[in-house]
């Protein structure tokens, strides 16, 4: 998922299997291994590398909270997520923040497992990545009402994007 995201909000012209994995903390080797994954199970097309919006919407809104179910860990520091990180936190308000475990953060709040140990790292310095992630988290962790608002939220986002592959 980290990978597949990544490329599909690929700004900086041409992306190479070395910058994706320089941006989300892998190895060339596992974007490559990743990336062969990704195209085989149809998520990327074969001879343009380039994600389908469809499928990746199908994944998240029928495939994410089984594959990736939400995990708790306690209380702890770190980096909010899911309902309490942009977009999300303007609609919906609570005293309950949800953070992923990262010496990155500094807020305090129920530590929810981020997707990939990395997430964080790569979320760091890509806004538009790390909303898209708290957005899952909403999807995948939050009740009913959360649920609903990220999935039309990632409807919304997902509808309007292309990428490049060199």
């Amino acid at each position: 998922m980290l990978i597949l995201l990544k490329i599909f909000l690929w700004k900086k012209g041409k992306w190479s299997l070395s910058s994706i994995g320089e941006e989300v903390g892998l190895s060339k080797s596992q974007v490559h291994y990743g990336l062969q994954r990704l195209i085989h199970v149809g998520l990327i097309g074969k001879a343009t590398k380039e994600p389908k919006p469809k499928k990746i919407m199908e994944l998240i809104e029928y495939g994410i909270q089984f594959m990736f179910p939400a995990e708790w860990q306690g209380e702890g520091i770190g980096m909010l997520t899911s309902y309490s990180m942009d977009p999300l936190n303007e609609n919906i308000r609570s005293n309950d923040k949800i953070v992923w475990s990262s010496e990155l953060g500094s807020e305090k709040g129920n530590l929810l497992q981020p997707i990939y140990s990395t997430v964080p790292f790569a979320c760091e310095c890509d806004r538009e990545l790390y909303e898209y992630f708290a957005l899952i988290d909403a999807y995948r962790s939050g009740r009913a009402r959360e649920k609903n608002l990220a999935l039309e939220e990632l409807k919304e986002r997902i509808q309007n994007r292309g990428v490049k592959f060199g």
